[in-house]
């Protein structure tokens, strides 16, 4: 495969431990569907916390980042797991880039994450809400503070058309965790 960068974890050998999920592939939804299942279970649960908006986005960015694939490591970086954290940021989140491809660990980061990009709206974009809070958001986990990767356009394209419907899933129950 060309173009896959030195410090990329696509390569790296797929190795799990009994009772971990695996997507047993590097690509984006390469998952069997009943993995695929489990990770939004997880993703739900974890993020119970939050409300239902916030946890459709957080839905909605693992199915763009990862296909809800455990395993998917990107070409170009280190982006890796479920959330696709690149190996700083997964370092700062506390995760090793050795437990990067163990879901539960890799959901964790991504909704510690994404409680810390909460934190940053509240404070430098309380204006925001609805759509334009979301796009900021996702711009946060995709490019960082910098808000200078295009993260901006490419919620505006693929993360938007899908909150609705991981928000109606939700208020239906269907992944069985909601916010009080």
């Amino acid at each position: 495969l060309g173009g896959i960068v030195p410090h990329s974890n696509f390569r790296m050998p797929i190795v799990k431990e009994t009772n971990q999920l695996a997507g047993y592939a590097r690509g984006p939804g390469q998952a069997s569907a009943e993995v695929q299942r489990q990770v939004m279970q997880k993703i739900a649960e974890y993020s119970s916390h939050l409300k239902i908006e916030d946890q459709a986005l957080l839905l909605s960015i693992a199915k763009l980042e990862s296909g809800f694939n455990p395993d998917a490591a990107a070409i170009t970086s280190s982006a890796s797991g479920v959330f696709q954290l690149i190996e700083r940021t997964a370092a700062n989140l506390g995760l090793s880039q050795s437990k990067i491809f163990n879901a539960d660990l890799n959901i964790q980061a991504g909704i510690k994450l994404f409680d810390q990009n909460l934190a940053l709206i509240k404070d430098k974009y309380s204006m925001l809400s609805g759509t334009d809070r979301s796009v900021i958001l996702y711009a946060l986990h995709h490019d960082g503070p910098s808000l200078g990767y295009g993260g901006e356009q490419i919620a505006k394209q693929r993360i938007l058309p899908e909150l609705s419907k991981f928000r109606l899933a939700l208020e239906k129950d269907s992944y069985c965790y909601r916010a009080p």
